[in-house]
């Protein structure tokens, strides 16, 4: 190869180089420690939460096992194998090249997949015959909120709002949905009401969908999200001046 050829080449390269030795205020040598010490913290990290989701799996799937029925226990461990899989794919992937991209596609299957169980989609005949807008009184939301103390410990801000997002997004849809449903009951109805008893009546009818109920979940996840981001991102910057203070 000619020489002019491979300076070219290489430019880009030493423009990075340089420009990350300006930014750190180090050689290229402590930048490469400060980057192997943030990689090292989330790859600990992703190790550690894949971890404590078995754990969690493993607790969430002996309460089915004591609580749940045997006809429909089934249908929620099905929904724990996959919870696992999901876990288990970018773990085993995260030294691959596309390791982040994988991450971050597997936790978008993560929300959707603790949706579907929560709302039971497509329950086939297994849950209680009730209608479909009785699966949004539970309090079941919350494991969804267990997705960002995941994302948390992989050290990564990126992935807890990323996180965040996907459950802001995945969740208003399966709920708009259920609020479009021909038979369920919201804000216009409650609006017809002229007295508390016939406001009350519309409260406690089993079709019912509150929209507060939604946008109190979601500004409640919006809020941890942001919340976890910043002190997920106060650790990381913790970490390289404690490398730097090394170096």
């Amino acid at each position: 190869m000619p020489t002019g050829a491979k300076s070219h080449s290489n430019r880009p390269v030493l423009k990075a180089s340089r420009l990350l030795e300006h930014l750190l205020g180090r050689s290229s040598d402590d930048a490469g420690r400060l980057r192997h010490s943030v990689e090292t913290a989330e790859e600990a990290g992703l190790v550690f939460a894949f971890r404590a989701r078995c754990l969690a799996i493993l607790v969430v799937a002996v309460s089915i096992v004591l609580v749940v029925p045997w006809a429909r226990s089934p249908y929620y461990l099905t929904f724990m194998a996959g919870f696992f899989l999901s876990g288990y794919a970018p773990f085993r992937l995260r030294r691959h090249r596309h390791a982040e991209l994988i991450k971050l596609t597997f936790v978008v299957l993560d929300v959707a997949l603790i949706t579907a169980t929560v709302l039971n989609f497509p329950s086939g005949g297994v849950s209680i015959n009730w209608p479909m807008q009785t699966r949004l009184t539970n309090q079941n939301f919350l494991f969804m909120l267990l997705l960002l103390g995941e994302a948390a410990l992989t050290y990564s801000p990126r992935r807890v709002l990323w996180t965040g997002a996907w459950i802001v997004i995945i969740w208003s849809i399966a709920f708009l949905i259920l609020y479009g449903l021909p038979d369920s009951k919201g804000v216009a109805d409650i609006a017809l009401q002229n007295t508390d008893n016939d406001l009350l009546t519309i409260f406690l009818s089993p079709t019912y969908v509150s929209l507060p109920q939604w946008v109190t979940q979601i500004l409640a996840t919006s809020f941890l999200t942001a919340l976890l981001a910043i002190a997920v991102y106060r650790s990381r910057m913790h970490l390289l001046a404690q490398v730097q203070a090394r170096c």
